[in-house]
């Protein structure tokens, strides 16, 4: 048994996308060529009841080569193997919390190389119909909190995001309700500090340090949480991206809500089970920390 990294992200359906258009594009994944090599999905498998959808994301060559012994000639033989695989990343989805669990693979398929071959794989298998699907990182918000106090002036946030479903957290429940209601795909906001000064950001800092200290956040009237404060909590929890960037002992550091993103260690080989098991338990865990309901 080895132990690998599996990242946690969720899942953004733009255009005509639906999960079960989803499953159908995980199972007949298109095969796409980057530079001297080919990416794809295989080895789908389907959950119980359609708990899940799992598979891996393969990278192989057209034409490789192993070298084995002779041990007749007592030297090394080299052979030419077609469809040679250089790696795979297991994967699953989990649709009634819009996420997915993956392996991290060093060198071959790391975390932000994983997450845009699958948006490109996506993308090819509709041959056009018009479904996308956007991958955002989870925070790990215990590791944000450590980087985000260590601003001493914050002069730039920028947030990108996106409307939540199934999950909608209590503290960016208005910003939820007000995409809703514009009929927005996406929202954009971008705020700089006067000249000299910091971003008033010590509610924003009070509201992570709670979710932290696994508080009860339902007794926080969201109605008095600044847009911005709302749109970086939102990100947070994997529905867009963030950017804080400031002066931390005299130089400016930038923190991306993606850098410390929510992960497990498990077998490599679990089976597709095993790791839908562990990813819910995390995923549930998030849900319940956050206060996040469905809809």
């Amino acid at each position: 048994m080895s132990n690998g990294t599996f990242f946690l992200a969720r899942y953004h359906k733009l255009g005509l996308l639906t999960n079960e258009l989803l499953e159908q594009l995980v199972r007949n994944a298109a095969k796409i060529n980057i530079r001297e090599n080919i990416w794809t999905i295989i080895d789908t498998k389907i959950g119980t009841d359609k708990k899940y959808i799992f598979g891996k994301m393969v990278k192989y060559a057209h034409e490789g080569s192993v070298t084995r012994v002779d041990e007749l000639k007592n030297e090394s033989i080299i052979e030419i193997i077609p469809e040679l695989t250089l790696a795979s990343s297991p994967f699953v989805i989990l649709p009634d919390y819009s996420a997915i669990a993956y392996l991290h693979v060093w060198n071959q398929i790391e975390q932000f190389t994983f997450m845009r071959r699958f948006e490109e794989i996506i993308h090819f298998s509709a041959h056009g119909f018009f479904a996308e699907i956007e991958l955002e990182s989870i925070t790990n918000l215990d590791e944000f909190f450590i980087r985000f106090n260590k601003f001493d002036r914050i002069v730039k946030i920028k947030s990108k995001i996106n409307p939540p479903n199934p999950l909608f957290g209590h503290l960016w429940g208005p910003l939820k309700d007000y995409l809703k209601n514009r009929n927005l795909e996406q929202l954009k906001l971008d705020e700089e500090s006067k000249k000299n000064n910091s971003i008033e950001t010590s509610n924003l800092k009070s509201l992570i340090e709670s979710i932290v200290a696994r508080k009860d956040l339902k007794i926080i009237n969201p109605n008095s949480i600044p847009i911005g404060d709302m749109a970086v909590l939102m990100s947070a929890d994997g529905y867009g991206k963030s950017s804080i960037v400031g002066d931390i002992d005299g130089k400016t550091e930038v923190l991306h809500t993606y850098e410390n993103s929510s992960n497990f260690k498990l077998d490599k080989d679990s089976s597709a089970e095993s790791l839908y098991v562990e990813a819910k338990k995390i995923l549930d865990d998030v849900e319940k920390n956050r206060y996040l309901d469905h809809e």
